[in-house]
């Protein structure tokens, strides 16, 4: 998360949304945020391979 603190931009996006996802180092897992003006909102933290997508029904736009 310090990774995702200190360059927030840098991150592929999700589709053509305002979402973004890291990869974790030591885990199969991504995290998925969105840049709201000086805050970092983690919407979720999904596993890579097990149902990766689940998470997204779940957010309201």
């Amino acid at each position: 998360m310090a990774r995702v603190c200190a360059t927030p931009d840098f991150y592929p996006r999700v589709g053509d949304s305002d979402l973004r996802k890291a990869g974790l180092k030591r885990f199969p897992f991504h995290v998925i945020y969105q840049v709201k003006s000086a805050q970092i909102l983690v919407l979720a933290i999904a596993h890579q391979r097990r149902r990766p997508a689940y998470w997204a029904g779940r957010i309201g736009k």
